[in-house]
């Protein structure tokens, strides 16, 4: 037997989440279907609501080094306070941390789109990384799901997957 439950969200896109439940196994199998007309929520009454940006705040476990770092792959620090910097690299940003457990740091992954995934590639091998830091590489590859990238780890473990966009296979 499964239940079908409809869990009703202000959603500005005119889709709800819906939850199903098989009571043998426990589990909820949620899905976005559209809203019917005469279930939907009235949005006029509330303003717009924009998103300008999001931000990951990235550990760092000896922060001056993952300054370095990250200003020697090509970034720039926008500020820098004794505790958090401002990182930039184009349109992209994050905030690096003076903030370190392990069990986090090991387990925080960012993604870094590109335009030219290969010639990043190229570049950070350049620089002798491992040798300077420590860190360490994945080869790039084509992923199934339309991507082609590589995989570093920082100075204190963060898994940063650089990559492109390419036709899906």
């Amino acid at each position: 037997m499964v239940i079908c439950v409809i869990l009703r969200m202000r959603v500005l896109a005119g889709w709800e989440r819906a939850a199903v439940q098989d009571p043998g196994a426990g589990r909820f199998f949620f899905f976005f279907q559209e809203r019917k007309p005469f279930l939907s929520c009235h949005l006029q009454d509330y303003a717009p609501m924009h998103c300008i940006e999001i931000k990951a705040f990235v550990p760092a476990r000896d922060f001056a080094v993952s300054l370095r770092f990250y200003e020697e792959i090509g970034f720039t620090i926008a500020w820098s306070s004794a505790d958090l910097a401002h990182i930039r690299c184009d349109s992209a940003a994050f905030l690096l941390q003076n903030f370190y457990v392990q069990e986090h740091a090991g387990n925080f992954m960012m993604s870094l789109l590109v335009e030219d995934v290969d010639g990043w590639w190229e570049r950070l091998q350049a620089l002798d990384l491992p040798g300077k830091y420590g860190t360490r590489f994945e080869a790039p590859s084509d992923k199934p799901w339309g991507m082609r990238d590589f995989v570093v780890l920082d100075p204190t473990g963060v898994l940063w997957r650089i990559g492109q966009n390419i036709p899906a296979a």
